[in-house]
C-alpha cells in the first residue's frame, strides 16, 4: 500500500512483490501513462494478472492505452456503494465497444427511464436505474429524503444517464 499515490513506485512495488491484481481509479491510470516510455518499457508487469477500475469514467484513450501498456487483463466496472457492481466489461469486450461500462451482472436487472419514469427505447439516453436481484436495499444514513429521491418502485439510481446498445451493453 502506498499512504500516498506515486506512479512509478507503483511500478516498482508490483514488480518488487510480485503482485497479480491491481484497482486503480482512471487518475491514476492517467499518471502512470505520464510516466516516461523509457519507463513504462522497463516495467515487467509479469506477476500483473488482473486490473480492475471503476470509480470515475475513464476516457476512451485513456484505457486503450493502458490496455495496450499491460495488455488485455483491464476490467471496468460500474456501480457504487449504493448499488455494488451493477455491470462489468472485459477489455476483448471494451476494445469491441469503446465507452461501455459492459452488460449488467446476472444478479443486477437495470432499466432506464426518462423523466415519466416510463423505459426509454434501446439506443436512447434515459436516468439508470438498477435492482439487485439478490435483496439487499440501501439507504443513506440519517437523510430519508435523499434516500426517498434516488428509490423508485424497488430501484435506485447512482444519478447517471446512460443507453443500451443492440447487444445489452450499457454506456453512460
Amino acid at each position: 500500500l502506498q499512504h500516498r499515490f506515486d506512479a512509478d513506485h507503483l511500478l516498482t512495488l508490483i514488480d518488487e512483490h510480485q503482485v497479480s491484481h491491481l484497482h486503480l481509479v482512471p487518475t491514476q491510470m492517467m499518471r502512470l501513462l505520464e510516466l516516461p516510455k523509457e519507463r513504462l518499457e522497463s516495467f515487467s508487469g509479469e506477476s500483473l494478472e488482473s486490473l480492475i477500475h471503476g470509480a470515475a469514467a475513464c476516457p476512451p484513450h485513456v484505457k486503450r492505452a493502458m490496455i495496450d501498456t499491460v495488455g488485455p487483463i483491464v476490467t471496468e466496472y460500474y456501480g457504487g456503494t449504493e448499488g455494488g457492481f451493477i455491470a462489468c466489461i472485459s477489455a476483448e469486450e471494451w476494445l469491441e465497444r469503446p465507452g461501455s461500462v459492459g452488460r449488467p451482472l446476472p444478479s443486477m436487472e437495470v432499466a432506464l427511464l426518462d423523466e415519466a419514469g416510463e423505459p426509454v427505447a434501446q439506443g436512447e439516453p434515459g436516468d439508470v436505474w438498477f435492482r439487485n436481484l439478490m435483496g439487499s436495499d440501501f439507504e443513506y444514513h440519517n437523510a430519508p429524503e435523499k434516500t426517498a429521491k434516488a428509490h423508485r418502485s424497488g430501484f435506485g439510481t447512482l444519478g447517471d444517464v446512460g443507453y443500451f446498445d443492440a447487444d445489452g451493453y450499457l454506456y453512460l
